[in-house]
């Protein structure tokens, strides 16, 4: 009998000990799900916010990033968004504390890196775009048409000559014509100073001097061109403060030797640009439009991607720019090809000397201007074609050379296209390839006036600067007593 009380207190003191420790597993259990389930509607509520994304930037830019400054309201929204939802989510057994963003990446962190890659990304899904490869094909692999050695003649006679590279010949002139006091005119015989007359009247730097002022992209602008009234506030651009843009401008009055050699050999190197920003020149040709190409409705600006090369505030600037860029390469192609054309030389040597009647010596020189005259007057010639929507060959021949030494044949009418030519936006993938670092941010501006303009009036603007790709939340959620301290990141 006295073993029967031991067996009862042994076995209650054990069913205490089963129930206590079930009790402790059901109670960890319990505790554990809880943090499990907390944890899963973070995440869940974490996805809600991500799906704020802009859907307009998303749908015409191939971009996802969601607005840290949400409505005006600062990243109080954002968190004010995972409480709600967690709440929601956990209901009435669990207490949400606030919620903290945490570890925010901006689209504009580390030199775009966010943006660049999502980029990198878009490019393999937009429409087929072999214009980049196109263009390496067709200039056969020379983005380098004329170099130094092609003025070595030009070299040699402004050392023979005493002329300084960037001297003003019409100084030059003056003096010799004061030292010889005119003897050379008085004793010329007034038909063939009536003959040199003539021959010096064909110098095309008469032409091209006053094209300087009346601004040549305008004389050939099409008729159809299309330019937007917006004046863009550099203050409010993600570009605002950096500097650097593409300036290849040609002087028209064709003075200067000197000028003239550095102006048209400066353009080269361009085909590794054109490989390096492969991926960012893909996406500014199929996202952003061009004089020759509109790609998007409804945006700011007509020339988008004139706009990314010269990156001044209105469409008539950027047209402005990028033509004289387009004219400044072509230039160099053109006298390139002219340099080695013999009977066209015959007749800027010619002119050079009835020009140079006082100081010959300066004839050798003058060759090399006229001929850089000659050059501009078929880029204005070819520019004119290609702000048509035409296509002209990076290289010139007999056969495709246009103008007469004073005269445009051809010039005014569209002319016959050359399929194995540049089109303007193949000019303008090669001016994109040459000022990429810029370009990458000029991208953001229009993305940023362009989602702006769709905002009603009062409504909350976009700043690229507090656009977000990737972000962290952490929150504090008490359950039963128990609180669980939860973080999640996430990001597009």
């Amino acid at each position: 009998m006295k073993n029967h009380g031991y067996i009862t207190v042994f076995l209650t003191l054990l069913l205490v000990a089963l129930f206590t420790l079930f009790t402790a597993i059901f109670v960890l259990t319990d505790v554990r799900n809880a943090e499990n389930r907390a944890a899963i509607a973070l995440r869940s509520a974490i996805s809600s916010v991500r799906a704020e994304y802009d859907r307009y930037i998303f749908d015409q830019y191939h971009v996802l990033l969601l607005d840290a400054d949400m409505d005006g309201e600062g990243t109080g929204k954002l968190e004010a968004l995972t409480e709600e939802r967690l709440k929601k989510d956990l209901g009435e057994d669990y207490t949400v504390g606030e919620a903290a963003l945490s570890g925010m990446t901006r689209i504009m962190d580390n030199d775009l890196a966010g943006f660049k890659e999502q980029v990198e990304a878009a490019v393999p899904y937009l429409a087929a775009d072999a214009g980049v490869e196109l263009i390496k094909e067709k200039v056969k692999g020379n983005d380098t048409p004329l170099d130094q050695s092609a003025f070595e003649e030009g070299d040699r006679a402004a050392q023979g000559g005493k002329i300084d590279g960037d001297g003003d010949l019409k100084k030059l002139r003056e003096e010799a014509d004061k030292e010889s006091g005119n003897e050379e005119k008085e004793n010329e015989d007034p038909e063939e100073e009536r003959k040199r007359k003539k021959v010096k009247e064909k110098d095309p730097r008469m032409k091209t001097s006053m094209w300087k002022g009346v601004g040549v992209a305008y004389m050939i602008a099409p008729d159809d061109l299309e330019l937007s009234y917006e004046v863009l506030k550099r203050a409010a651009l993600p570009s605002f403060g950096r500097t650097g843009s593409l300036r290849l401008d040609m002087d028209a009055a064709f003075n200067s030797y000197g000028k003239l050699k550095r102006q048209t050999t400066q353009n080269s190197g361009w085909l590794k640009g054109l490989e390096a920003g492969g991926a960012g020149l893909i996406y500014a040709g199929n996202c952003f439009n061009c004089l020759t190409d509109r790609v998007q409705e409804d945006t700011v600006l007509c020339l988008e991607m004139e706009y990314l090369i010269a990156g001044e505030t209105s469409d008539r600037a950027n047209y402005k720019e990028v033509v004289d860029d387009i004219l400044a390469i072509r230039t160099a192609c053109n006298l390139a090809y002219l340099l080695t054309d013999t009977e066209k030389m015959e007749i800027c040597n010619a002119i050079a000397e009835a020009a140079c009647f006082i100081f010959p010596p300066a004839a050798p020189v003058v060759k090399y201007l006229i001929a850089g005259a000659w050059s501009y007057m078929e880029a204005v010639a070819d520019a004119y074609r290609l702000v048509r929507g035409k296509k002209v060959p990076y290289l010139k021949n007999k056969n495709n050379w246009v103008t007469g030494i004073n005269s445009f044949n051809g010039f005014g009418s569209d002319g016959e296209d050359s399929e194995s030519g540049l089109s303007y936006k193949d000019y303008l993938y090669i001016l994109l390839s040459m000022n990429m670092d810029s370009a990458w941010y000029r991208m953001l501006d229009i993305i940023q006036i362009n989602a702006n303009s769709r905002v009603e009036e009062g409504g909350h603007l976009l700043n690229m600067r507090y656009a977000i790709t990737a972000f962290g939340m952490t929150v504090d959620v008490e359950y039963k007593g128990h609180t669980f301290s939860l973080e999640e990141e996430t990001g597009y």
